[in-house]
């Protein structure tokens, strides 16, 4: 499974993220929300890094995840 979390330099910037929990098997390309509470604005540049991923290894049995988002967006 995986947290994601927004790098701190969009903090500093007046930027958020909002993110799920990746769960253990999912599959795909997600989305997120990206939150400007900067008032002059805030502008990404194309291939800009602005989130991470934090990855847990899991210790007890899982199915995985199985539901419809399954494989989104690829």
């Amino acid at each position: 499974m995986a947290l994601g979390r927004p790098r701190s330099s969009l903090y500093r910037c007046g930027v958020g993220v909002g993110m799920a929990v990746w769960d253990a098997g999912y599959h795909g390309r997600s989305q997120s929300m990206l939150t400007v509470y900067n008032t002059n604005g805030f502008r990404v540049q194309q291939n800009a890094r602005v989130a991470q991923l934090v990855f847990m290894e899991m210790t007890g049995l899982s199915e995985g995840y199985k539901g419809i988002y399954q494989g989104e967006n690829l």
